[in-house]
């Protein structure tokens, strides 16, 4: 072979190593473009279901130059394929960082699936949900309206209690007597308990004296009918100094059977008893205090009322 033939021999020679050479640049940047694809997509993968990221040693992904890509050749091997092209593979490192990028997108997409039906479920869930809050809002909406039909019943039952409920009485009543003895304490106490009973809001004042008598205020004087209604009624307003503001109660100290039909108003004809806001029989005995009998149930309906208006101011 002569020095031509060399020389023309060795330049075919290293036009191929050129193509090998140009066509392993080309394999690497394809396999390089390949990884990063399929790293940045499985992170875009994690992250759009808020995973959290995996990092991989991609410094071999980053040899852009030359040289380094020389380096590396001793550490690569080839292959020729059927066709007699030479085919350049990654070394190994590359190989296995692939593989487990494989792997972790082979994971991330069995999470993926099983995220797809963690939503599917969900959303068929949500559609039942959904059945089941058309029927519940119907339901609320039946309940808020027979609430308001029932908050719209009370409100007529409460006007109709305040109608019917008396006015809360509250003031200050002066009981007045000139009697001594345990008869009058009786009646006195017993009296205060039955008006309280009816009047609870109402203080009961004792006045020992006439100079002790607040005109302001109301008065109820008491008196025992022992002789002549007529005598015994004079005596027991005497000296009152406003009459129109005061109930004379006159205690007739007999049992029932002995209890006369007339009430003392009608002999009681005198200005002086005229004057007065209002006069009441009551019937007692010792040992049954005010016992129940129509006079006195009359005489404490009354003297209420005589109460109830002069502590409201409208008269009596």
């Amino acid at each position: 072979m002569n020095d031509r033939t060399k020389l023309d021999t060795l330049k075919k020679g290293r036009d191929i190593l050129d193509k090998l050479q140009a066509s392993r640049y080309m394999q690497t940047s394809l396999v390089q473009d390949s990884v990063f694809s399929l790293y940045y997509n499985i992170q875009a993968i994690l992250l759009s279901y808020k995973l959290k990221p995996f990092e991989i040693d991609s410094s071999f992904l980053k040899r852009k130059d030359n040289q380094e890509l020389n380096e590396s050749r001793d550490v690569e091997h080839h292959q020729v394929i059927d066709d007699g092209v030479m085919q350049v593979l990654p070394n190994e490192k590359h190989k296995k960082e692939i593989e487990m990028l494989i792997k972790d997108l082979s994971k991330s997409e069995k999470l993926i699936r099983k995220l797809e039906d963690d939503n599917t479920k969900a959303a068929n869930k949500i559609k039942e949900l959904d059945g089941s809050n058309g029927y519940l809002e119907k339901d609320l909406e039946r309940k808020t309206l027979h609430i308001e039909e029932l908050q719209k019943t009370n409100e007529k039952l409460i006007c109709k209690i305040e109608k019917l409920t008396p006015p809360k009485i509250a003031g200050t009543v002066q009981l007045y007597h000139s009697h001594s003895g345990n008869t009058i304490k009786d009646i006195e106490e017993e009296l205060k308990t039955m008006l309280n009973n009816h009047l609870k809001d109402v203080k009961f004042v004792k006045c020992n004296r006439i100079t002790d008598i607040d005109q302001s205020q109301m008065l109820i004087v008491l008196s025992i009918i022992a002789s002549r209604v007529g005598t015994d009624a004079a005596n027991a307003i005497k000296d009152v100094p406003r009459p129109e503001n005061t109930a004379l109660l006159l205690f007739h100290i007999k049992e029932i059977h002995a209890l006369t039909k007339q009430a003392s108003t009608a002999v009681l004809t005198d200005r002086s008893f005229k004057d007065l806001g209002g006069i009441f029989d009551l019937a007692f005995v010792n040992g049954k205090g005010l016992y129940q009998c129509e006079m006195n149930e009359n005489a404490m309906k009354s003297v209420c009322d005589f109460i109830k208006k002069g502590i409201s101011g409208t008269g009596v």
